[in-house]
Formats: structure tokens, sequence, C-alpha cells
């Protein structure tokens, strides 16, 4: 592969300003499995799969906490890509209404923000499940690729693809915000070529993703998803000039 740039997708802009994106969290999917004492409900039976659970979940979910405060504190400053999600999404166990269970189970889908690497995230979950009184075992279901670099916001000083795009919108009356995707795209996939056994070339593939919409809510995946006439005429034009620009450059 002999790839300079790779343009993806975006997400349209709710402002004046368009969106463009450098980097994306990591989807890490997990199984957590939380083994106790089993018994009969009568009793009041200790260091049982559900009281590791709860109190896992407490820790988990105050980890989330605080990064929801982290963004809404910093005044506009963070967006969603800068920031760890953390949701749970199933839970499994039990036998029937009077058994105390010896094993529950519960996922969780958790987007790591580039700064927060996936080793770190490791140490954590092993903390949490330490104070919970172990017994606790982590199925990871997907962890996505270490990309093993730092993320640094590209300067379009010194970065020639950057400087075309934001000079493409300049000529169309508007700006760009950098920022870090929130969700996955497939420009993770060129991102990490360089990793792969049989790569051809060590350096990084660079990957903008850029959806020129502005003025536009935010629709993916919910109901009533539009995009005005004239929104969509208006980005039509500028990508194709981008398009052009970028292949002219050396």
């Amino acid at each position: 592969m002999n790839i300079g740039l790779c343009l993806d997708e975006g997400i349209p802009s709710c402002s004046e300003d368009y969106l463009a994106f450098y980097d994306e969290r990591r989807p890490v999917w997990i199984n957590v499995h939380f083994h106790g004492n089993a018994g009969h409900v009568l009793a009041l039976i200790e260091n049982t799969a559900a009281e590791k659970f709860r109190i896992f979940l407490n820790s988990i979910y105050s980890f989330r906490k605080e990064e929801q405060l982290r963004l809404e504190n910093s005044l506009g400053k963070l967006t969603l890509g800068d920031i760890t999600t953390v949701n749970m999404t199933m839970i499994n166990g039990g036998v029937q209404h009077n058994v105390v269970p010896e094993q529950l189970s519960a996922s969780f889908d958790i987007r790591l923000t580039p700064s927060l690497s996936l080793d770190d995230f490791k140490r954590k979950l092993d903390q949490w499940a330490l104070n919970a009184g172990g017994q606790i075992e982590f199925e990871f279901i997907n962890t996505g690729v270490d990309l093993k670099q730092s993320v640094i916001t590209p300067d379009e000083s010194t970065n020639p693809w950057w400087a075309t795009l934001i000079s493409v919108c300049s000529k169309h009356g508007s700006k760009v915000q950098k920022r870090i995707f929130p969700g996955g795209t497939d420009a993770r996939f060129v991102r990490e070529y360089h990793l792969l056994p049989h790569a051809t070339n060590n350096k990084p593939i660079q990957a903008i993703g850029f959806s020129p919409i502005k003025n536009t809510p935010v629709l993916l995946h919910d109901h009533d998803e539009w995009l005005d006439k004239t929104e969509f005429l208006r980005g039509c034009r500028l990508y194709s000039d981008l398009v052009q620009a970028l292949a002219e450059l050396p």
C-alpha cells in the first residue's frame, strides 16, 4: 500500500464550523463474571456474587461520573471524544427466585479516549475487582488495536493535508474544529495498518474523518434523520474542491 491520506466519514456540526477528526476512541467490550457463595435466600449469605457486583458497579460508575463531570466542567474545551465513557449493556445470572446464585455476569461497552491506554484501564479494573472482594473474571471480547503512539492535535503549519482541508473550508466561508471521533469508523483500520504483520510500510497512514455538513443536528441511527437540501449541495461542492486540492499535493 502506498497511501498518503485516507478520507473517512465524520459527523454533522450543529454550528457554522465544520468538524474534522484526527483520531477516535478505542472500543473495549468486556464481560465481567462475579463468583460468590450460593445458597437459600432464607439466610443472609455473605460474600455473594451480587454483593461483589454491587461494589464493582459502584466503582466503575463512579469513574463514569468523574469523566462526565470532567466534560461538563471543561466549559467547552473538551468534547465527548476527549473522555472515556462506560455503559453497562447486559446482565445475566440466577437460577430461580429463592436461590442465591453462585455467579452473575455483566457486559460493558467502554470507549477509551486515546490519552488513556488499555493497560492503564486494565489496572483500574483489577483494583475495582480487588475492592469488590475478588473472584471476579474479565472476559475481553473486543479491545481494538493499540497504536502505540501519542495522539497529537494536527498542526496545519506542518501538515499539508490539514492545511489543505482548512484552506478549502475557508474558501467556502467556514472554519474547522479538530476533534477526536467519539465512536468508531473504518479509518481506524487504515491508521492501524502499519502494525499488521504483512504491512509493507511501518509509517502510520494519516486519516481524516470529515463530512461537509453543518447547521445540522447529529441524528445518526436515530429517528427522522434528515439533511437540508441546501446544506447537502453546499457540502457536495466543498467536497469536490477538497478532493481536487488534496490530489494536487506533491
